[in-house]
């Protein structure tokens, strides 16, 4: 896989804790850094039918490892999809060939005694995200990633 299909390394802290618990098979080894940004690496085993191990930020924290989980942005988006209920698109604007996200609240609904929608992605936040362009696709996703999880840190910070 290319470096660009994994999340940065501060979207996997703010994944870690927003609750991303899913098992992957690459890390971020917090003990070594290249010019302060901790180094990605892929873990192995010493059994030879699993040469590659893969763990959960839980495990890894309970072990006492230095390490966060490094996940690819599609499982990032597949966990924003199926546990938190925000969907990460990206569109193509094929005019000026630049990619731009949007972000879907899956859990959104009407309130029954005003009829007024109740979403954690507005319309005028997403006219804010229409004003970006990217340069390619994992710019963008990477982007709505980040969106998203603004979006869950805020929707926290207001519950706490």
């Amino acid at each position: 896989m290319n470096k660009e299909d994994f999340v940065s390394y501060e979207i996997a802290v703010k994944l870690k804790e927003l609750g991303f618990d899913w098992e992957c098979y690459e890390f971020w080894d917090t003990s070594i850094s290249d010019e302060g940004t901790p180094i990605k690496i892929r873990k192995t085993t010493q059994e030879p039918r699993t040469s590659v191990m893969s763990e959960r930020n839980s495990i890894l924290e309970s072990m006492g490892c230095e390490l966060i989980t490094a996940p690819t942005m599609a499982k990032a988006q597949k966990w924003l999809r199926e546990i938190v209920g925000i969907y990460v698109g990206v569109n193509t604007a094929i005019q000026i060939r630049k990619w731009q996200f949007y972000l879907d609240d899956l859990n959104q609904h009407i309130n029954p005694h005003d009829a007024e929608l109740l979403t954690r992605c507005p319309e005028d936040m997403q006219d804010e995200y229409d004003k970006e362009y990217f340069d390619t696709y994992e710019s963008a996703l990477s982007a709505g990633i980040t969106a998203a999880l603004e979006i869950l840190t805020d929707q926290a910070s207001v519950g706490a």
